[in-house]
């Protein structure tokens, strides 16, 4: 498995805790260690974090506009049904987390790692992903339709029933993931890399009868 070479977070050290009692609209919070907290239900525009670590921290049903992540890490965390709608991410690393149904549609990832989350039901629809690598992860029913990407990694991520519609796959490798039930463009299959029973399941899925051996 070709592993991509991804920047980490650039976080200053002994960072001082910080606090999310006080989050609104056009907040920009820096260089602060911030655990244990949660925020639900709730809808914030122009927030941008930057040199923060987030441990066990909750954001559950938030909806962000115009919402910005640099240099961060986020270690068991949660992102469940929130809404970031085209966010940008640069350097940050998801650890532990659970994305569940969130939808980053229209996004800009840069240099982003996303290691053993649970991220099923995931959108990240018509995003652009630079330097993206998924490990571990469960992206089933993820929505990766109309994605432009430049140096993209999936390693043994769930990856059935996603949806790559409109998703150019030239050199991308699923080989070491589960694909079962995933949709594709016909037109844009080639240079995909896939296993040999990944391979036979296209084919049938294509209606294509394949045998082991040819008769006489």
């Amino acid at each position: 498995m070709n592993q991509q070479k991804i920047s980490a977070p650039r976080l200053a050290p002994d960072l001082p805790a910080g606090d999310l009692a006080d989050l609104c609209d056009e907040a920009f919070i820096q260089n602060v260690h911030i655990q244990a907290q949660q925020i639900s239900e709730q809808n914030f525009s122009g927030v941008y974090f930057k040199g923060v670590q987030f441990d066990h921290v909750t954001f559950d049903q938030i909806n962000f506009e115009r919402f910005e992540m640099q240099d961060v890490i986020c270690n068991h965390c949660t992102f469940l049904n929130s809404e970031m709608i085209e966010a940008s991410f640069k350097r940050v690393t998801f650890i532990d987390c659970k994305l569940t149904g969130s939808n980053f549609a229209s996004a800009v990832f840069n240099e982003i790692s996303l290691i053993n989350c649970k991220a099923d039901y995931l959108s990240l629809a018509d995003s652009r992903l630079r330097r993206v690598a998924f490990r571990q992860t469960n992206l089933s029913e993820l929505d990766f339709s109309e994605v432009n990407w430049q140096a993209l990694s999936f390693d043994e991520c769930d990856l059935s029933r996603a949806n790559f519609m409109h998703t150019p796959l030239k050199a991308l490798d699923f080989s070491h993931n589960e694909t079962s039930g995933i949709s594709y463009s016909l037109d844009l299959l080639r240079g995909m890399i896939i296993s040999p029973q990944q391979a036979l399941d296209l084919a049938m899925a294509l209606g294509v009868t394949v045998k082991d051996n040819l008769e006489d």
